[in-house]
């Protein structure tokens, strides 16, 4: 039964592959190319084109040298010594440094394994923070507030401590003693 959708072709007509072949090849009478480049810009030097990756390389590691470093213990030279931060006692020199140790703390605690006696101190260290968090909260005044950020910083350096000791233990591939973390 034919098609009744579609005609037939007649039967002198010729087949689409050879009409398509007997067509001319149409080409352009010149190249378009020598006017379009007349219009660019020279090339850039090499140097020129890696100039903008180069200094957004060096501003990164600028950036990277001016950073603490995650790896450093509190109380050391990269952060600043019990005793610097004792003799300042200044309140932004305080807020500086619990900014430091929570960015130390963030960096040192990624990693999602960890034994279930250090997630219960961690957690208790952050419960006491967050206790002196709620009275920093209600605007004590005077010396309070400067015994509030202190006792903030010591319970920071102390989780900080307990974080950079489970990872040293982890890297190391030892146990993680948290009896001799919590007595320390």
């Amino acid at each position: 039964m034919p098609d009744l959708g579609h005609p037939l072709p007649p039967r002198d007509a010729v087949p689409i592959g050879e009409a398509l072949r007997a067509l001319p090849l149409v080409s352009p009478p010149r190249s378009a190319w020598p006017a379009l480049a007349k219009g660019l810009p020279p090339p850039a030097a090499r140097w020129q084109r890696y100039l903008p990756h180069s200094l957004a390389t060096a501003a990164a590691l600028a950036l990277a040298l001016l950073l603490p470093v995650p790896g450093t213990p509190p109380g050391t030279a990269a952060g600043g010594s019990k005793a610097a931060l004792a003799a300042d006692t200044g309140l932004p020199r305080l807020m500086a440094e619990s900014a430091r140790l929570e960015r130390l703390i963030a960096a040192a605690g990624e990693d999602p394994l960890q034994p279930a006696e250090t997630l219960l101190l961690g957690l208790a260290l952050e419960d006491a923070i967050a206790e002196i968090d709620a009275e920093l909260a209600e605007s004590p005044s005077g010396p309070a507030v400067d015994a509030l950020w202190r006792q903030r910083v010591e319970l920071l350096a102390e989780y900080a401590e307990l974080e950079l000791a489970r990872r040293r233990s982890a890297e190391a591939g030892g146990p993680f003693d948290t009896a001799l973390v919590s007595l320390y």
